[in-house]
């Protein structure tokens, strides 16, 4: 999978971010989007699953509680997919077009799964985030990048 990738910014402000593979992103924003009752950050995890590649997570002016809202449905979504090693494709995109109708067979880029570990990975990343707990990249690194089957890289 790794040739085909592509990555996206998960952004929390201008100095708060990291690049995640986007095909672990979408699935998060898919686990997500059935643990969470709030319009604003709904809206804001649809993005990623509308436009696979392209949108990433912009965590820019969350208010306290949505903030805590979200790290509590993050670290049930981490919970859950690891509870399992993989997601069918088909499970996958079916998952996805829950949310949103045109979802296309190549969501997982011809992959006839994904490994739950690196998606779970990004829901940690996220919480970091949010917390201002997330390390500094390596020097001379802008940034982490998550998602990987390798885990986290430089």
């Amino acid at each position: 999978m790794r040739a085909l990738s592509k990555t996206v910014a998960v952004i929390r402000d201008d100095d708060r971010w990291f690049w995640a593979f986007d095909v672990s992103l979408v699935m998060l924003a898919v686990e997500l989007l059935g643990l969470l009752d709030d319009a604003d950050l709904e809206s804001r995890l649809l993005g990623p699953v509308q436009v696979p590649g392209t949108l990433g997570l912009h965590l820019v002016g969350l208010t306290e509680p949505q903030r805590e809202r979200l790290v509590a449905a993050l670290a049930e979504a981490s919970r859950r997919l690891r509870a399992r090693p993989a997601i069918p494709a088909d499970e996958a995109i079916g998952e996805a077009r829950r949310y949103v109708a045109d979802v296309g067979p190549d969501l997982l880029r011809g992959a006839p799964h994904i490994d739950t570990e690196p998606v779970a990975a990004v829901a940690d990343a996220v919480v970091a985030l949010l917390r201002d707990a997330l390390p500094p990249p390596p020097p001379g690194r802008t940034a982490w990048l998550y998602g990987w089957e390798d885990g986290p890289l430089p």
